[in-house]
């Protein structure tokens, strides 16, 4: 699940570099309080990850409370500069930021970590990974952003 703007919305909708207001992994139920930082538009995206194994209803209620006061200061977080090379990946890619990251992953479209890179960010696809859709999450004190990552074998 991620909280996103409507230009990053339309980012991951393209398969383009976009970056999460806010992101969780396996949100198995109970609450999600968050305090949005401006009024405009944003996109609550959801994927149950169970759906392959059996079917789950998934009951989701939104309460907009405006005018709340939150204490402390929130701001989304901005993507920096990103590239992936090649793409799609079949036998490796070359992930560059532009400034600092505190962590570089592949996952899975399940929010699974598959690969943690180290500087200079390579990913090399191990002979057991199926091909498919992945992400690299790039993690700073500027937030986390993502990109796609097309595997092909």
């Amino acid at each position: 699940m991620f909280l996103c703007d409507s230009l990053n919305f339309d980012n991951f909708k393209s398969g383009k570099q976009f970056t999460a207001y806010q992101y969780t992994v396996n949100l198995n139920g109970g609450e999600l309080l968050k305090a949005l930082p401006s009024d405009q538009a944003w996109y609550l995206v959801l994927q149950n990850s169970s759906i392959a194994n059996i079917l789950e209803k998934a009951t989701i209620s939104c309460d907009l409370l405006k005018g709340e006061i939150v204490s402390g200061t929130e701001t989304p977080p901005t993507a920096k500069a990103l590239s992936v090379f090649p793409l799609p990946v079949r036998e490796y890619c070359r992930i560059q930021t532009v400034g600092p990251a505190d962590r570089v992953e592949i996952v899975d479209v399940l929010g699974n970590t598959v690969a943690l890179l180290q500087a200079p960010y390579v990913w090399k696809p191990s002979a057991q990974l199926k091909a498919g859709m992945y992400f690299a999450r790039i993690h700073s004190a500027n937030g986390i952003a993502f990109v796609k990552v097309p595997y092909l074998k």
